[in-house]
């Protein structure tokens, strides 16, 4: 719990290089070109920012966080790479989302790990980051499990998004059960019967979350001990589900970010430029953080990623990928948080037979 990031940043960094020279024929053929290309336009990308900034301690670290990012990014690339198949990898997120559940389930009780009081995110620390990490490795686990577990599985994820209290996260969760459906991960045949359902069920799920409609459950069972007015209004106990403060600020937060945009549309303000401008935070928007610090340059590098990966991962990598996608609106961390970093190049190994196999065959 307290190990410094440095410290498994260098040792991630380490394993990836003893491993990849050990293994370098099963590095290059596994490789995906995809992101190894991305990555080297993203470090020019990174340099041009940096000078287009203020230059300032504060873009100094942003530059510095920028370079881990590609780091991690290959690390766990050629770690991956490395293995005969994710088989394995996809049955660790299985793992990883059951855990990730049972201690939710413990910190909303007992209130042990989140930052945010009533609002469960085990050991992540931040709500929203904990769901945002259930409902994406339940896409890319959900298929580790046989079709007949998937729905259970992917039920008892909803629950450890449920008690994060992360609105984007429901959202996600969500969107994902539909998007799953709609690959035939529940039932191969009538796919559309399954997204109506399943579908169904997720837009249920949001409805009585986001409407008030659960509030006189909350308050029949006695459950209204467990949650504060923070909880409480975010399932409607004002009158909207969006009414609360931190809503609010997001509003004026994107307001703020197209303003600066519409300043420096093509390059950009420079990197950092958001957490100069912003007294509270960044903006809670990847699409928009970029936008406001590299311009439509930095969006168009992004595009390109989520593009390419888009055609070549299989229809389970294309659900996370716009799980990916979907939650990017709501944070602004998808490119500096590990786990997210890792999930990314997960999904990235998610292709099709048909697609390239590695920078090997480029």
């Amino acid at each position: 719990p307290t190990i410094k990031p440095l410290y498994w940043y260098v040792v991630t960094l380490g394993l990836a290089c003893v491993i990849g020279l050990a293994r370098s024929d099963d590095v290059i053929r596994g490789l995906p070109s995809v992101l190894v290309l991305w990555l080297l336009v993203y470090v020019a990308q990174l340099i041009i920012s940096f000078m287009y900034s203020s230059q300032s301690v504060g873009a100094e670290d942003y530059f510095v966080k920028g370079l881990q990012t590609v780091a991690l990014l290959a690390s766990f690339a050629v770690l991956f790479s490395a293995c005969s198949g994710n088989r394995m990898m996809l049955t660790v997120l299985v793992a990883i989302v059951l855990a990730a559940t049972i201690i939710n389930l413990y910190d909303f009780i007992f209130a042990s790990f989140s930052t945010v009081p009533g609002r469960a995110a085990g050991f992540y620390g931040n709500p929203n980051t904990s769901g945002k990490v259930i409902a994406l490795a339940m896409v890319l686990g959900c298929v580790a499990l046989p079709r007949k577990l998937r729905f259970a599985f992917c039920a008892i994820a909803g629950f450890g998004v449920l008690l994060t209290f992360s609105r984007s996260s429901w959202l996600l969760w969500a969107v994902s059960l539909a998007g799953l459906a709609a690959a035939g991960i529940f039932s191969s045949e009538r796919k559309s019967v399954a997204v109506m359902v399943f579908g169904g069920i997720g837009l249920l799920f949001l409805f009585v979350l986001l409407s008030g409609a659960a509030l006189d459950f909350v308050y029949a069972a006695g459950l209204d001990r467990y949650l504060d007015e923070n909880t409480l209004a975010r399932i409607g106990n004002r009158g909207s589900a969006f009414q609360d403060s931190s809503t609010l600020a997001r509003i004026d937060m994107v307001k703020t970010g197209f303003m600066a945009f519409q300043e420096n549309p093509w390059f950009g303000a420079g990197l950092g430029a958001t957490s100069e401008w912003m007294t509270i935070d960044r903006p809670h928007n990847l699409f928009l953080l970029i936008a406001v610090e590299t311009g439509i340059f930095g969006l168009l590098v992004l595009f390109w990623l989520l593009a390419s990966l888009w055609s070549t991962v299989d229809s389970v990598g294309r659900v996370a990928l716009m799980t990916y996608m979907l939650s990017s609106l709501f944070t602004h961390t998808n490119l500096e948080q590990p786990e997210m970093l890792c999930l990314v190049v997960l999904i990235a190994t998610t292709r099709r037979p048909d697609a390239t196999r590695g920078i090997g065959s480029v």
